[in-house]
């Protein structure tokens, strides 16, 4: 296990506990490191917090051959049954694929109060790319990460995520955007889209598209845009707001006092 990778589950005291739960998902090829800070926000708001590590990661970048969406799918519906048994009170949020698994999630189970994306991807800003992956994964069976100069060095420094990846693994993630777009139009509770103005990874119309899928009334859904942030926002400048942010949404959709 990569130090600082570990999966958490976390109950306030119980004088402090508002009934109300929430399931953090972590990112293709990261961790729950980077939803530590936002865990325990929340955690100190009185909610129920549980982040579980995806089949495949936290380990060796390696083991992710021997995943796929499935795989991860099956991982989150384990860990929102567990949450149910401490409360059936449940939002559920994701980080990059982690918001692919929390749309599916949640398109599974209307009684989830709300659905959080925080750079969930559609498709990429080279999409077109994906064509090619057979022929990459023959010449490079293992691709390494790159980032543009302006992401933050002290950023990728506390990152426990990998590296490198299988380029196989790729075709995985690409499963979860396509599940998504299958999906989008059955969610029905309240939804929070985020996504940043800066992702080297996605185009603006990713989120717009998004948005504008969800089957979520009008009323009921809000698309808010993170600035001066890369991919991962809730680990970069604005990670402060980003919690506030979420913990709003939780609040405005559900009596917990």
């Amino acid at each position: 296990m990569m130090q600082g990778a570990e999966p958490f589950f976390w109950e306030p005291e119980e004088s402090k506990k508002t009934g109300v739960g929430i399931l953090l998902i972590h990112g293709w090829t990261s961790s729950p490191f980077e939803l530590q800070k936002l865990g325990k926000y929340l955690l100190g708001k009185g909610l129920t917090v549980s982040a579980p590590l995806l089949p495949g990661h936290g380990t060796v970048a390696e083991d992710l051959y021997f995943v796929e969406w499935d795989n991860w799918t099956e991982a989150i519906e384990n860990s929102y049954q567990e949450l149910k048994k401490k409360t059936d009170k449940i939002f559920v949020a994701g980080v990059s694929m982690g918001g692919n698994l929390a749309i599916h999630l949640a398109s599974d189970h209307l009684e989830i109060r709300g659905v959080i994306t925080m750079g969930a991807p559609l498709f990429l800003r080279k999409h077109f790319l994906r064509f090619f992956l057979p022929i990459w994964e023959r010449i490079h069976p293992m691709t390494n990460k790159s980032y543009p100069d302006y992401v933050r060095q002290e950023i990728l420094v506390n990152k426990r995520h990998y590296w490198s990846f299988p380029t196989k693994s790729i075709q995985d993630a690409i499963d979860g955007m396509n599940d998504s777009i299958k999906n989008l139009h059955k969610i029905k509770c309240p939804a929070l889209v985020m996504q940043s103005t800066k992702d080297h990874l996605l185009t603006a119309r990713n989120a717009r598209v998004l948005f504008r899928k969800l089957g979520t009334s009008r009323k009921e859904k809000e698309l808010v845009w993170v600035h001066d942030s890369d991919h991962v926002f809730i680990i970069d400048l604005y990670q402060e707001e980003i919690f506030q942010k979420t913990y709003d949404f939780v609040l405005s959709h559900i009596d917990i006092l």
